[in-house]
């Protein structure tokens, strides 16, 4: 919002807004339970068996209560209020999917289905890359055996960045090969993605898991939930998927609300952006495409970008292999608030300017993540690590 305000020239007010429970507000937690707390099972995470003491101290110091989902979900219950105040809204990895058929609402149980699909298309690009395409040139040379849980799980973490994906590739080359050379750095790619998802970000001090479970579970679980069984096969077919994705949430399921489905949003008078993004396993663009269709009206608009993950605003740079150059969704958005909302004035000229897809990785998560100068054949270099 700092750069939004900057590309402006200050000539706007930019608020932004904490989810009540998160952020600044007072953390939805459930301490006096001694659930999410340091000495808890799961620490910050919520076990099955944390869930009725939890429910139990809830119900007491707030009686009953109703949440609403973050983000996407979030905008889209305002779009329903339409407060005559607002001129437009921009949906940014889209989750809200009201009013779509059964089989094309956003259902968490599709999770592991979603990781599938990105990450197969993810890993067909390496047939554009000569780097990546020389070291699988042969197909029938590959193991047909199945990836551990952990190694899927790891993928998928890579999956959602940007950057850290580039190291797929050459970490699926290196368990192929499995030479001397590349316990060491294959080591540090595991360790560091298992250090990175447990590690304590002020992002994560700020966010409410029993929050987020919460909405979850009342808001986008399918009903009945699909068999243990099928959801174990949904992520064994995946080569990679975040966290065990829905297989693991079966024994929490039972404890949470089940869901409540919108309806129908009209867009007379608002104009309404879409930002779709083709590689982004945790939003998948065919999401934005589906409320798209169920939006009622004409002032609205999809802009795509064909290789970005997810959270447009920050992940399509106009360098390639730079972390820190311009995105072009973020100049779209300040065209957007420039122009009052006005989609027909709305300069989306940066989107023709996107580099093409490539499999560079910078240097900083080359040294950090493998600990090497060479994704494919370097040696392990303690020294890089430090460094990095």
């Amino acid at each position: 919002m700092k750069t939004l305000h900057s590309l402006l020239e200050g000539t706007v007010n930019v608020y932004t807004m904490d989810h009540r429970g998160t952020g600044r507000s007072t953390l939805f937690d459930c301490v006096a339970a001694q659930v999410t707390t340091t000495g808890s099972p799961k620490g910050s995470k919520i076990d099955p068996s944390e869930v009725p003491a939890c429910a139990e101290e809830l119900q007491i110091k707030y009686g009953t209560l109703h949440l609403f989902l973050y983000g996407t979900i979030f905008a889209e219950r305002l779009m329903h209020l339409a407060p005559p105040q607002v001129t437009g809204y921009v949906l940014d990895s889209v989750a809200a999917t009201s009013g779509a058929p059964d089989d094309k609402f956003f259902w968490i149980s599709r999770w592991d289905f979603n990781f599938h699909e990105v990450g197969d298309d993810f890993l067909s690009l390496c047939a554009s890359d000569s780097n990546c395409k020389s070291r699988f040139n042969d197909a029938g040379e590959l193991s047909n055996s199945s990836p551990s849980f952990n190694l899927r799980a790891a993928l998928g973490s890579a999956l959602i960045d940007s950057y850290v994906r580039t190291l797929i590739p050459p970490v699926v080359y290196r368990l192929q090969r499995c030479a001397a050379e590349d316990l060491d750095v294959l080591t540090q790619f595991f360790t560091t993605i298992r250090d990175n998802d447990k590690g304590k970000t002020q992002d994560k001090t700020f966010t409410s898991t029993l929050l987020y479970n919460l909405i979850v579970y009342s808001e986008l679980m399918k009903s009945p939930w699909p068999s243990t069984s099928a959801l174990e096969a949904r992520f064994t077919q995946a080569k990679m998927s975040s966290e065990g994705g829905a297989y693991l949430l079966s024994s929490q399921y039972c404890a949470f609300n089940q869901r409540e489905v919108g309806v129908m949003c009209q867009v007379p008078r608002w104009q309404l952006r879409l930002q779709w993004y083709c590689l982004d396993p945790l939003t998948p663009s065919k999401y934005a495409k589906y409320l798209l269709n169920q939006l009622v009206g004409e002032k609205k608009e999809l802009v795509t970008f064909k290789y970005t993950t997810h959270a447009t605003i920050v992940t399509t740079q106009m360098v390639a292999g730079d972390p820190w150059s311009e995105t072009c969704a973020m100049k779209v958005l300040a065209s957007y608030v420039r122009n009052g909302g006005d989609l027909d004035s709305l300069d989306k000229s940066c989107v023709d300017e996107m580099p093409a897809f490539i499999l560079i990785t910078p240097d900083y998560y080359l040294e950090s993540y493998l600990g090497t100068d060479d994704a494919y054949d370097g040696e392990y270099n303690s020294s890089l690590v430090s460094y990095s």
